[in-house]
This record gives C-alpha cells, sequence and structure tokens, in this order.
C-alpha cells in the first residue's frame, strides 16, 4: 500500500489495519485533509470511563490521600472540610466534566508546543495538522487505557495510584508513564516528519524534548518531597 493512497481508498477497517502496521499512510492524509474530531471525541470518551473506573477501584486509596494531604497542611483541619473535598474528589459528574476539559485543553496545548517547536526545526506544519497527528498519536494511549480498564474491571485492582499511597519521584513517573507512550513517541515521530515534511531525526528531536517538557510538568511536585 502505497504512502500517497488517498482517504476515499482507505475504509475503516484498512485504517485500523494501517495504524498497526503502517501508520504513515494514515498520517499522509492530514497533509490535504487534517481533521481530529471524531478521534478527539473518542480519547474523551475513553478518558472519562478509565477515569470513573480508577476512581471507583481506589476510592479508599483517595480518601486516605486526601485525609493525609489535609493532615500535613494544617492539623487542625476541619472533618466537615475533608469530607467536602472527598465528596468533590470522588464525585463522577466532577471527575467527568474535569477529564472533559483537561483533556481538550491537554491535547491544543500540546499541540501547540509541537507545532512551536517543528516551526524552530523548520517545518511549516500548521495547527489544523498537528493537532490532528497528535489526537492519532494519542489512540496507543487510549488504546493503553482500555487495556488496564478491563484489568481494573477484572481484577477490581487499580492502577495509575502509586503516587498516592506513597508519592515518590519513582512512583510519579510510573504511575503517568509507560510502553504505551514509547507507543505515541513512535506516532509523533513519524507523523510530524510525515506531515510536517523534515527529517525523521528533527521530528525525534522535536518528540524528544516536548517529551522533556511533560515529564518536568507532570513530576515537578514529586521532586519537592
Amino acid at each position: 500500500m502505497d504512502i500517497k493512497e488517498n482517504e476515499e481508498s482507505l475504509s475503516i477497517d484498512k485504517k485500523i489495519v494501517c495504524f498497526f502496521k503502517k501508520p504513515g499512510i494514515i498520517f499522509s492524509e492530514f497533509i490535504e485533509k487534517p481533521k481530529y474530531l471524531w478521534t478527539m471525541l473518542l480519547i474523551i470518551l475513553i478518558n472519562i470511563i478509565y477515569g470513573i473506573m480508577q476512581m471507583t477501584t481506589s476510592i479508599d486509596i483517595l480518601k486516605k490521600s486526601i485525609t493525609d494531604k489535609f493532615k500535613e497542611a494544617a492539623a487542625g483541619t476541619s472533618q466537615a472540610l475533608i469530607e467536602k473535598s472527598m465528596e468533590y474528589a470522588t464525585s463522577i459528574p466532577i471527575q467527568t466534566v474535569t477529564i472533559i476539559i483537561t483533556t481538550i485543553i491537554g491535547i491544543y496545548l500540546a499541540s501547540l508546543v509541537y507545532m512551536g517547536l517543528a516551526r524552530v526545526f523548520g517545518s511549516k506544519i500548521k495547527y489544523k495538522q498537528i493537532v490532528s497527528v497528535y489526537c492519532l498519536s494519542m489512540l496507543s494511549i487510549t488504546i493503553g487505557k482500555i487495556i488496564k480498564w478491563l484489568y481494573m474491571a477484572i481484577t477490581s485492582n487499580p492502577l495509575g495510584v502509586r503516587a498516592l499511597t506513597k508519592p515518590t519521584l519513582l512512583n510519579g513517573f510510573l504511575d503517568n508513564f509507560d510502553i504505551f507512550n514509547v507507543w505515541q513517541i513512535v506516532l509523533l515521530t513519524i507523523g510530524i516528519s510525515i506531515v510536517g515534511k523534515i527529517s525523521k531525526k528533527k521530528s525525534f528531536a522535536i518528540v524528544a524534548i516536548s517529551c522533556v517538557l511533560v515529564m518536568i510538568i507532570s513530576l515537578h511536585s514529586y521532586l519537592k518531597l
């Protein structure tokens, strides 16, 4: 299958196969016709489902973490305030809205960073193109969350909450990064290279710099501990 194959010749089943075997074919579509709405909606939906499952399976850990944080911050914190915080933290409607907002903002901000770095490296990639590339690359994380959701549903054991029980830099890293992030790095490198029309070395440099920034932002709170 040639990388120049257009969108009309790719059925849904072919796109699924290409995503796993030759993602460059799908990325090449974004050169002329960038689009991401349905991909973004799927990402948001899976994030919500995963987030609710994670919260329900780790609710006791979450409550203990909130209580401990309040005790460390102010010994005289009223029980009513602690319970109110627990109520907000374990509210499915509040968590749903929070996930929707943070996912959308995260996608657009990350895409803006990638576009800025791509321009520095000589690419003329457009914002809608980079958002399309980023959303498609996030499907790797989405697949990971589906697998993790199935694990939590079957075992009732929460994932991604090591830092709640023991807030260390290592646990923070293990909660936020795994093999699916590596897959996303590969996809981003391919996508930015194809759509941005730059070498894979430059594309990888862009992705590497962005990943370092994300790690610093994600783990900065643990560095103070």
